[in-house]
């Protein structure tokens, strides 16, 4: 069976959750059992508190929330591995609503440099484990992969939701559901992944728009950012004299956006992605990742935008056991596409999220000569 085509069944277990950030009141999670083969996966539910729409809000406008919890509370901790993330918007009954609600949820360890010690490795992973948002609500890694936490780490889950199509006032709530297995009760091993990301990027200021790089001529890098106009509220510098921005402002038409993301992306080792995401915003068309070095893409993503309305339908991603290479010494860039019909200007963004093989995490547990549990 495919990580894809797990089904969860009810199992008699209900427990309260960390508090949510802001003094709310403690969120109750449902924790689901299921068996895929001799494995045991359980999956955790959590519904954030709830927020009203009472206007237009725009994409990263619109209310959001900020929460702390566990994915286990146990005695002494354990080693888990998420499998699958995915995510929607219910009403206050927690009956599903309409999907255009959802921006985004972000989910993220809440120190890095914590989870990086305990699990052995030198090098910190991004903070960020995955993102879902309108067009692309669910993450499932193929079978046999997974990204390793201990059950007592703090994780940090951002909900956040938009009403771009003047829909009535209404009361919503995001819910995420996490599958995860138990190292202990694994039957067969499962390969460690960790997220590394290409960024879309304007150059806002600088002398060119390669990121990360003192010397950037075109010859040896492709194409770098081109000029943007700043839509978000962080700039990112490059330690090179280079202001950047990650979200930026589309006019009306087709436009492409190119970056340079090898040094964004910071790949340690040649490797392999077996998972790709993408988060865009409304009026995106597609976003691809291309290899300079060979000249051949990496992955596409086709996007379909919401016929007749603001939002989006559906992203593509890519899953695979096999994976796609990536190579450390090879040159990456993402190019994203845009059409605005709207006869004003929109905000926009792109980013390809790469779950990849983490060759340090195995190396680590094999020279120790232990299995993780």
């Amino acid at each position: 069976m495919t990580a894809s085509g797990r089904k969860s069944v009810t199992h008699a277990a209900t427990y309260l959750m960390a508090v949510a950030t802001g003094g709310a009141a403690p969120l109750a999670a449902l924790l689901f059992t299921a068996a895929c083969g001799q494995t045991t996966y359980d999956s955790l539910v959590i519904d954030a508190p709830t927020l009203e729409i009472d206007g237009a809000y725009r994409s990263m406008e619109g209310p959001s929330h900020v929460q702390q919890f566990r994915v286990l509370e146990t005695e002494r901790p354990q080693l888990l591995w998420i499998t699958g993330y995915s995510s929607e918007v219910v009403d206050e009954a927690g009956n599903p609503t309409n999907p255009e609600f959802l921006c985004h949820t972000n989910l993220s360890l809440v120190d890095a440099r914590d989870h990086a010690a305990r699990m052995r490795v030198r090098h910190v992973r991004s903070r960020r484990l995955f993102t879902t948002s309108q067009g692309m609500n669910e993450i499932r890694f193929p079978d046999g992969f997974g990204i390793p936490i201990w059950s007592d780490e703090s994780l940090e889950l951002t909900t956040q939701v938009l009403n771009q199509n003047d829909s009535p006032t209404k009361r919503v709530k995001g819910r995420v559901t996490i599958t995860f297995a138990r190292d202990a009760s694994l039957r067969r091993p499962i390969r460690a992944l960790y997220m590394t990301a290409a960024n879309g990027l304007v150059l806002l200021d600088g002398h060119d728009g390669y990121y990360g790089i003192a010397e950037s001529p075109t010859a040896l890098h492709g194409m770098g950012s081109q000029p943007g106009e700043n839509a978000g509220h962080t700039t990112r510098h490059d330690g090179h004299g280079r202001t950047f921005s990650g979200h930026w402002v589309v006019p009306p038409g087709e436009w492409t956006w190119t970056t340079l993301v090898t040094r964004w992306m910071n790949l340690r080792h040649d490797t392999k992605a077996h998972f790709i995401a993408v988060h865009v915003h409304p009026f995106a068309e597609s976003v691809a990742l291309n290899d300079l070095t060979t000249g051949r893409s990496v992955f596409e993503s086709s996007i379909v935008n919401t016929p007749h309305r603001v939002g989006i339908e559906t992203i593509e991603t890519y899953a695979d056991s096999v994976g796609v290479p990536l190579f450390r010494s090879h040159e990456y860039e993402l190019v994203s596409r845009y059409r605005n019909p709207s006869g004003a200007d929109v905000t926009a963004m792109a980013v390809m999220y790469l779950y990849v093989d983490d060759l340090e995490y195995h190396a680590t547990w094999r020279d120790r000569g232990e299995t993780g549990s």
